[in-house]
């Protein structure tokens, strides 16, 4: 999941499935209350059963998606 900034070439990210963005806090806030996200832009990666990841950095979720799956 990544809100407000977009991931270019998601395809290219080893491991990766689906992203689903959100432009605004807002949106993600009202859609996913439970994640808690309080910032933009905030990344979470999720495996089958949970989150594994949850951070500020575009590139520190990029370099967890390649690194681990």
């Amino acid at each position: 999941m990544a809100v407000g900034e977009d991931i270019d070439h998601p395809e290219e990210i080893m491991g990766l499935n689906q992203v689903r963005y959100f432009s605004s806090l807002k949106e993600v806030k009202n859609q996913y209350p439970d994640l808690k996200v309080e910032g933009s832009p905030f990344f979470i990666i999720f495996n089958d059963k949970e989150v594994v990841l949850r951070t500020s950095e575009l590139n520190k979720a990029i370099r967890f998606g390649e690194e681990n799956y």
